[in-house]
């Protein structure tokens, strides 16, 4: 999701984008654990991703 797009949406849309991204993050981790996933910077990319739309929300939340 890009900034623009997640600024665009309600915070109880970001709040499940976010447990939604937190969900596959912990399932990236036990399936890295376990050996069946190589590919490393998926993680990287699912921590930015969380990262960025909890800017939004404490941006969001500050500003209101």
């Amino acid at each position: 999701m890009k900034p623009r797009d997640a600024r665009e949406k309600s915070i109880a849309e970001l709040k499940t984008a976010l447990y939604d991204v937190q969900k596959q993050l912990g399932d990236l981790y036990f399936d890295l654990a376990a050996g069946r996933i190589k590919n490393v910077k998926g993680a990287a990319t699912l921590r930015r991703e969380a990262a960025r739309i909890k800017t939004i929300l404490h941006d969001a939340n500050n500003s209101s």
